[in-house]
């Protein structure tokens, strides 16, 4: 099952890029088809997402998997950085449908590197072609329930995702309302933020297997929200702290994200992986949307920045409440 949703997913994305091309080729983009592709591929990724790293344990030595994780989101950080800029400079001498027929281009490697991948079946035969939503919803519920510590992460994970959703989407707002930046200067806050991210992802590649998973999850957390914390306490002219303090966020992430997959993948049995981080990424997915109404709410209200001071304190609470929790922190130790 893992091997069939692993590949297959891969193929989602590929086809509703060629169509962009091909209609960006002979006539102006129409919005609507854009949203439905980008639609269609959000799909595509909720599938390709926890079937990739359900696959990892199947190849990757248990105590290796935080080091993985953090390579893993370390290509992915270097992509983040490079890819707006590679397609600034592409922009300019390319049309819009060559750039887009590029992205095809590397999709199909991708599909073609992932059929070379021979990966171990560890489903039942009798399992490897049925799919039921529910059923498997349920089996993957219990599988959680089963495993000591397991929901409470996923509640973390939730809440968390509550948290970060504000934060990550309105650092162009702060940057330019509250403290008077350009569009460059909140480009260099993305930028900066990535590439703490990157750092970040390199460090837990070198340290993954020496630090306790559930201890640099709580801490990670907490940096994150003194972080925030610390943005709404600056003064409006405070732009160079921002763009220091989005570095230092953003070196955070991979720990959290990175051993929070490393913990799933060292205790779920690998037949019921898949449907265990689907169901804890689509739990961040539905909560991560509400905190963004509410974060811009909370700014309408009381400013941008007062709303990074909250949700600054709430991930701080959060942290804390990790660090105390005994289903997470006895049962999420180190194997």
């Amino acid at each position: 099952m893992i091997a069939m949703t692993g590949k297959k997913s891969s193929y989602f994305p590929i086809w509703g890029l060629l169509l962009l091309a091909v209609v960006a080729l002979w006539a102006e983009l129409p919005i609507w088809l854009i949203f439905l592709i980008l639609f269609i591929r959000s799909i595509g990724t909720a599938f390709h997402t926890p079937a990739i790293n359900a696959i990892i344990p199947t190849i990757v030595p248990k105590d290796q998997l935080a080091r993985c994780a953090g390579f893993l989101q370390g290509f992915e950080s270097v992509s983040l950085i490079l890819s707006p800029a590679l397609a600034a400079v592409l922009y300019s001498v390319w049309n819009l449908s060559a750039i887009i027929l590029l992205d095809v281009l590397g999709a199909a490697v991708a599909i073609t590197m992932i059929l070379l991948i021979r990966i171990p079946r560890v489903a039942p035969e009798s399992k490897v072609n049925r799919v039921h939503i529910w059923e498997d919803t349920k089996e993957g519920i219990t599988v959680l329930r089963r495993e000591k510590g397991m929901m409470a992460l996923l509640v973390i994970g939730s809440l968390y995702a509550f948290v970060y959703f504000p934060i990550g989407s309105m650092y162009p707002l702060i940057t330019m309302t509250y403290f008077g930046g350009s569009v460059a200067d909140s480009s260099v806050v993305e930028i900066v933020f990535s590439s703490g991210t990157l750092v970040g992802a390199l460090l837990l590649g070198w340290w993954g297997n020496k630090i306790h998973k559930v201890i640099a999850i709580a801490v990670s957390i907490g940096i994150y929200g003194l972080g925030a914390m610390s943005i709404g306490l600056l003064p409006p002219g405070g732009l160079q702290a921002l763009i220091l303090l989005s570095g230092v966020m953003g070196m955070t992430l991979p720990f959290f994200y990175g051993l929070r997959t490393a913990i799933l993948q060292c205790r779920i049995p690998n037949e019921y992986l898949g449907r265990a981080l689907s169901l804890t990424y689509s739990a961040s997915i539905l909560t991560g949307p509400l905190g963004l109404i509410l974060g811009g709410g909370i700014s309408e209200a009381i400013g941008v920045q007062n709303c990074f001071f909250v949700c600054g304190v709430l991930a701080i609470s959060l942290a804390f409440s990790v660090l105390v929790m005994p289903s997470i922190r006895n049962s999420c130790n180190e194997d």
